[in-house]
């Protein structure tokens, strides 16, 4: 009786965290907290961005890059671009590569945004662009619009593990403009995979389930994590991904067993109670609504 009623306080605690978070995500640029871009456990917070990692900058699309060539200008909508789980941005080969395009409306008025006019590009070292077979895993209608009902959009773009096994070493650079307006250029490296840790299979085994997800591939995104946890059974992050794969395959019952012991889990790793593991119960709301809802 009294661990519910702490699964309830928190629960409750996480939910208000959750709107508050919400609140300045645009801003802050953390769009891994919106459903395509998943879940972000503690380690991701405790190791955070790097300190543009999410920035969101709106360049006057007349003047230039905001520097000496023009100003920067408040405008209805944002553009991001994030890597990955923006845990880290190295890229290690045979990992596989997600980099996910935001644009989220700030004012009052609809925005719309034509495909057509979206620019994505990536340069080496040395500024020259790069041709990647990036994969679009998500929908990306000819016109999409920014309004109450729907306030932001992510375009996911992916390598997967064995495509960027051949990637060049080296540094590069994801641009982005869409409309007119640009989003700060995202750094990254791709670099060599260093030894297994416990953090770095997570990591990985998480990246891969997003994509399988994306991918309407519920039943690879079950094997990936299957075999993470074999590794590290009692993983709430993990588990969380197990029970989004599970829910993904129509298996609601199953999806609440595993959302379940990812919420014993987090639990157990945090006995005080002093971080409210956010993620973790609203995975576990929106797959209770579903067993309640019978939705799909």
């Amino acid at each position: 009786m009294r661990h519910r009623a702490r699964v309830d306080r928190l629960e409750a605690q996480a939910y208000r965290s959750s709107m508050h978070i919400r609140c300045v995500a645009t801003v802050a640029g953390l769009f891994l907290l919106s459903g395509a871009c998943g879940s972000v456990d503690d380690e991701a917070r405790d190791a955070g961005t790097a300190a543009d990692a999410g920035e969101v900058r709106v360049d006057d699309p007349d003047g230039g890059d905001g520097g000496d060539g023009g100003e920067t200008t408040e405008a209805s909508y944002l553009l991001g671009l994030a890597l990955g789980d923006e845990i880290d941005r190295r890229v290690p080969r045979g990992w596989p590569l997600l980099l996910t395009q935001v644009a989220a409306r700030t004012g009052a008025d609809a925005v719309l945004l034509d495909a057509s006019s979206l620019e994505f590009s990536i340069e080496d070292a040395d500024g020259a662009r790069v041709s990647w077979p990036l994969e679009r895993l998500t929908a990306l209608p000819a016109s999409s619009i920014l309004d109450d009902a729907n306030e932001q959009l992510e375009v996911v773009w992916a390598l997967t593990a064995a495509q960027t096994s051949a990637l060049p070493l080296g540094r590069y650079v994801a641009r982005l403009s869409w409309a007119g307006r640009r989003a700060a250029p995202l750094e990254f490296e791709v670099v060599e995979p260093g030894p297994d840790t416990p953090l770095s299979v997570r990591r990985r085994a998480s990246l891969e389930a997003r994509a399988a997800l994306l991918r309407d591939d519920a039943r690879r995104a079950l094997e990936v994590v299957d075999a993470a946890l074999v590794e590290q059974p009692r993983d709430a992050t993990l588990l969380v991904w197990r029970a989004k794969a599970l829910a993904a395959s129509g298996a609601l019952a199953d999806a609440l067993v595993a959302i379940d012991a990812a919420v014993e889990r987090a639990l157990a790793d945090d006995p005080a109670g002093s971080e409210p593991p956010v993620t973790v119960f609203e995975n576990r709301r929106v797959i209770e609504a579903r067993v309640i809802g019978g939705g799909p």
